[in-house]
């Protein structure tokens, strides 16, 4: 279908319906991200995410690599910016429980 210029009231029409299916989306990737973030299995994952996308890291890369690992990060900010968004609390305890996770791995590689 070809968009008449003229026509303001479809256009309008046209744009209500748009706004309609993006408020549905971000409320169904709201959903889903507090789902994710309700389990500690959940919460292991994304940490997994975060640190694979590099977003706790610094990068040093001055050429084309650099580009790469941007884009990385910038996948990871995104999930990140959804978690501070709309779990907050469930945040700070998949930080705590990754804490107590590599502190029991330590403990586990010098034989305690």
């Amino acid at each position: 279908m070809i968009d008449d210029p003229t026509d303001i009231l479809a256009q309008n029409d046209r744009k209500a319906e748009l706004d309609e299916l993006n408020r549905q989306e971000a409320i169904l990737a709201r959903n889903n991200i507090e789902w994710l973030m309700s389990t500690r299995e959940g919460r292991r994952f994304m940490w997994g995410l975060l640190d694979r996308a590099g977003v706790y890291r610094v990068s040093g890369a001055c050429d084309n690599t650099a580009f790469f690992i941007n884009g990385e990060r910038n996948v990871g900010a995104y999930y990140l910016t959804m978690i501070s968004q709309h779990c907050e609390a469930e945040y700070a305890l998949m930080l705590k429980e990754q804490k107590e996770d590599a502190r029991h791995r330590q403990e586990q590689r010098r034989g305690n």
